[in-house]
């Protein structure tokens, strides 16, 4: 993907490379820094549209660059002088990227995924719940033996 940035300054006005696939460890963790956003938060950020994922993509390709940048001046641009523009989609920096390029979400990974297994966990859902004693002759709703 490209990062667009205008309107910022001639010293940082231009259009930079940034590969997501290229973003390190300590990079992610700048980005969580300046964002808020932890790596499995960065795709529905994403979706949002959320300005400070751009800013911080545009810091990220700012430093690549070897561009010095105060960050303040990205936050103080006016809105839509940071764009994303994704292969084949020059025209329209907003309609999305391909698949390949988007941060990948928590979904997507084994540990965390909150997502519902197919197979049993255990007892099948017909088989009543096996708590309390078994047989005993007073129950959690009766009222004490007189």
């Amino acid at each position: 993907m490209e990062i667009s940035i205008t309107g910022v300054g001639k010293k940082v006005d231009g259009v930079y490379e940034l590969e997501p696939s290229s973003i390190t460890n300590r990079e992610y963790h700048e980005i969580k820094l300046l964002t808020g956003l932890r790596y499995g938060e960065l795709l529905d950020a994403f979706l949002a549209k959320d300005p400070a994922l751009w800013v911080s993509y545009a810091l990220l390709a700012l430093r690549r660059a070897d561009k010095d940048v105060n960050v303040d001046e990205l936050w103080d641009a006016p809105h839509g002088s940071i764009a994303l523009v994704f292969a084949g989609d020059e025209e329209d920096a907003d309609a999305g990227p391909p698949a390949s390029e988007l941060p990948e979400s928590s979904a997507d990974s084994p540990e965390g995924s909150g997502a519902t297994s197919s197979s049993s966990s255990g007892s099948p859902e017909s088989d009543p719940s096996r708590t309390g004693q078994q047989g005993s002759d007073t129950s959690a709703t009766s009222g004490p033996q007189t």
